[in-house]
C-alpha cells in the first residue's frame, strides 16, 4: 500500500511541476507575446494557398486510378452517383456512364475536357503519358510514366473548412433589415442575379456614396457598427479610411447573399509599418472563386489576360514579381463602372502588398461586443483563428500557442484526478 502511495505522490509532484512550467510558458505566450507585444505569429494560423481558397464544397480531384495502363478513372469530391460524362481531346470525343469520368489516355502531352449535365463538375486536365515501350527502345526499364501537368480544379485529398467561417456579422437585426431594404429599393438587387452582378452594383452604389469622403476619420468611428459608419458618412459627411470602406462593403455584400470577407495587409518592425491597408474578397459562386475587391483604391474584378479573376494572394505575388502589365480591372468613374488597364491604378497594391508585409484574412467572431474583444480574440485563437499569409511565417509560433494551451488543460485534468484519488485515500 505504501508503494502505491509513494508512486501516487511522486506522480502528483511531477504533474504539478509540469503544470507550473506550462503555466509559465502560457503566461509568456498569452500575456507577453499576444497581450503586450501584439505578436500576431503566436495568435494567427499560417495557411497554405488551398486552405485560403478552397472550401468544403469545392469540386476537386481526390483520386487518380488506373483501370488499364491507358485508361484512367478520375475520382471527384463532388460526384456522388453515376452520370454520363463526355471526354474531348484533340483527336477523340466519347461518352461514358460512371460515377467518375474515365479517360482513354493518348501518348504524349494531351489536354482533356470533361463535361456532364451538372456544369459545376466540368473541368479540364492535361496529362503526359509515356508508355513503357518508348523507354525500352533506349534499354530503360522505367515502365509506364504519367505526369499530371495541369488541372482546372484542385488536386487535393484534404477536407477544407466552410466559407461561413470567414463571415463577420457586425450588424444588429434592425440594421440588417435597413441594409436589405437599401439593397432592394436603392441598389435594385434581386435574388436571382449573379454574384458578380451584385458585387458590381454594390460597388457602384457605395463608391457614389462614400468615395468623396476618403480621409482621416474621427477615432470614435471605429466603435460604430458598419451601418452606422455608413450612415455617419452619408448624413454627416464624416471622413473614413480603408478599414471602414472594407467593413461597410463587407456588411452590404453579405446581406446581399454574396459571401465576403475582410482582408488586411499589415506588418510592424521597430515601430515602422511594413504595410497597413484593408480591403475585401467576395466569393463568386458561379466561378467558384474569391475575387479581390478594394473600394478605397477604386477597383474590383482584377483579371488576367485569360479573363480569370484574381484573388489577394494571386495579386500579392504578381505585384512582387512586377508581372501585372497585362492585367485589367474595373473602376468607378463618372457614375459608371469601366474596364481599364490595371497598371494605371495599382499604386495602392504596389505600396501595400510589400514583400515584408503579411495578408490577414479575418475569421468569424464569437462575441461581437467590443467590450469583450479580448475574450473574443482568445476564443478565435483557439477555435477559429484568423489566417496569416506571409513569406516570413511558417506557423511554428502559432502551434506553440495551441500545444501549450491544450497541454495546460490536460495537466489540470490530471491534477484534479490525483486530487480526487488522494481524497479517497
Amino acid at each position: 500500500m505504501s508503494n502505491h502511495n509513494n508512486i501516487g505522490s511522486t506522480m502528483f509532484k511531477v504533474v504539478s511541476t509540469l503544470s507550473i512550467a506550462t503555466l509559465i510558458v502560457n503566461i509568456y505566450i498569452w500575456g507577453y507575446q499576444i497581450g503586450y507585444k501584439k505578436n500576431k505569429l503566436y495568435q494567427y494560423y499560417s495557411p497554405s494557398y488551398n486552405e485560403i481558397y478552397q472550401h468544403r464544397g469545392t469540386n476537386k480531384i481526390v483520386g487518380l486510378n488506373l483501370i488499364e495502363k491507358d485508361l484512367l478513372s478520375i475520382e471527384l469530391s463532388q460526384s456522388k452517383d453515376s452520370k454520363v460524362w463526355s471526354v474531348e481531346s484533340s483527336s477523340n470525343f466519347y461518352k461514358s456512364s460512371a460515377k467518375n469520368p474515365e479517360i482513354r489516355l493518348l501518348k504524349g502531352i494531351n489536354e482533356y475536357k470533361i463535361g456532364c449535365s451538372n456544369k459545376d463538375l466540368n473541368f479540364s486536365i492535361k496529362i503526359e503519358y509515356t508508355p513503357s515501350d518508348i523507354y525500352e527502345r533506349a534499354d530503360n526499364n522505367i515502365g509506364d510514366s504519367y505526369q499530371l501537368i495541369y488541372s482546372s480544379i484542385p488536386v487535393d485529398r484534404f477536407e477544407r473548412g466552410e466559407i461561413s467561417s470567414f463571415i463577420i456579422d457586425d450588424l444588429l437585426d434592425s440594421e440588417k433589415n435597413i441594409v436589405k431594404n437599401i439593397l432592394k429599393s436603392e441598389i435594385l438587387i434581386s435574388k436571382d442575379e449573379t454574384s458578380l452582378k451584385k458585387v458590381r452594383k454594390i460597388f457602384s452604389f457605395l463608391m457614389d456614396k462614400l468615395y468623396k469622403n476618403r480621409g482621416i476619420p474621427n477615432s470614435d468611428i471605429q466603435y460604430l457598427s458598419p451601418y452606422n459608419q455608413y450612415k455617419t458618412v452619408v448624413e454627416d459627411g464624416e471622413e473614413i479610411w480603408c478599414s471602414s470602406f472594407a467593413t461597410i462593403y463587407n456588411s452590404f455584400a453579405n446581406c446581399a447573399g454574396v459571401p465576403t470577407r475582410i482582408v488586411s495587409s499589415f506588418g510592424m518592425f521597430d515601430g515602422f509599418y511594413l504595410s497597413s491597408h484593408a480591403f475585401n474578397e467576395s466569393y463568386i459562386k458561379e466561378l467558384d472563386r474569391w475575387i479581390f475587391v478594394d473600394l478605397h483604391s477604386n477597383k474590383i474584378y482584377v483579371r488576367n489576360s485569360d479573363g480569370e479573376p484574381l484573388n489577394s494572394v494571386d495579386l500579392f505575388h504578381l505585384v512582387q514579381s512586377k508581372s501585372y502589365d497585362s492585367l485589367v480591372c474595373d473602376t468607378y468613374q463618372d457614375g459608371n463602372i469601366i474596364t481599364t488597364s490595371y497598371p494605371k491604378l495599382n499604386s495602392s497594391e504596389v505600396n501595400y502588398l510589400t514583400k515584408d508585409g503579411s495578408l490577414l484574412f479575418l475569421k468569424r467572431n464569437f462575441i461581437n461586443n467590443k467590450r469583450y474583444q479580448r475574450v473574443n480574440e482568445a476564443l478565435k485563437t483557439v477555435l477559429n483563428p484568423n489566417y496569416l499569409y506571409s513569406k516570413n511565417s511558417g506557423g511554428f509560433y502559432y502551434y506553440l500557442t495551441i500545444i501549450f494551451f491544450y497541454l495546460q488543460i490536460v495537466l489540470a485534468m490530471m491534477l484534479l484526478l490525483f486530487w480526487g484519488w488522494k481524497r479517497r485515500r
